[in-house]
């Protein structure tokens, strides 16, 4: 089948594998006061969407949220901007995922690129590679850790934590997974890491990205 290419609008569609964008495109950039609501679902309903961030530069002020569903109405994933950056995967709970964007007046920059995966495809590092079974997963994009040992070290000072289950980092995809009883706790831990700096002495990027309920148990918002 035929990659899909979408920029985005005021809508939903349907894809298989594809590309999304901006309102720019592959190259362009999106203009100012721009304002949508885009929903992209799965072909199939029993399939979840997995979509991989390659490129995210917005503005000052402009945001993108992101919707765990069919519409605003589902739970928020996260509101991406240019402190917050969306980059790597991007997994819905279901089969859609629904973007809000707004650029304030005058703004401009060259906003996303993403890669919508095909069926029997999904990114390196998607939380596939940790299998937890109980509570929820919390995924963190971990940049600049310098060793297998110093990820080791940082998995043992997690360990000690009474409200950590399990934790593993993934070097090659610059992941850290965190498994918890809720994720009450995603941005204690993120303050953890942070703070981990000093035992390592040198300065790593640490950014939650979201929480991945373990089927069966709680809710993961």
């Amino acid at each position: 089948m035929q990659a899909q290419v979408f920029t985005i609008k005021d809508g939903t569609v349907k894809s298989g594998a594809g590309m999304f964008y901006d309102s720019g495109g592959k190259d362009g950039k999106y203009s100012g006061g721009e304002n949508f609501v885009f929903t992209i679902n799965r072909d199939s309903e029993k399939q979840n969407l997995i979509m991989n961030f390659t490129k995210f530069s917005l503005s000052e002020g402009d945001w993108l949220a992101v919707y765990d569903g069919e519409n605003t109405d589902a739970a928020q994933i996260d509101v991406f901007s240019n402190k917050n950056s969306l980059t790597g995967e991007l997994k819905a709970s279901n089969s859609a995922l629904t973007f809000v964007f707004h650029s304030e007046p005058g703004n401009s920059a060259e906003g996303w690129v993403a890669q919508i995966m095909p069926l029997d495809e999904k990114p390196v590092g998607s939380n596939a590679d940790f299998h937890a079974e109980e509570g929820v997963v919390l995924i963190y994009s971990l940049k600049g850790l310098k060793s297998e040992s110093d990820g080791f070290l940082m998995e043992q000072m997690l360990a000690k934590q009474e409200y950590v289950i399990d934790s593993e980092v993934h070097m090659k995809q610059e992941n850290l997974y965190v498994n918890c009883h809720d994720d009450s706790y995603a941005f204690k831990i993120k303050d953890l890491i942070v703070e981990f700096q000093h035992t390592l002495g040198y300065e790593i990027s640490i950014d939650f990205m979201r929480s991945v309920e373990v089927a069966g148990h709680g809710d993961s918002h």
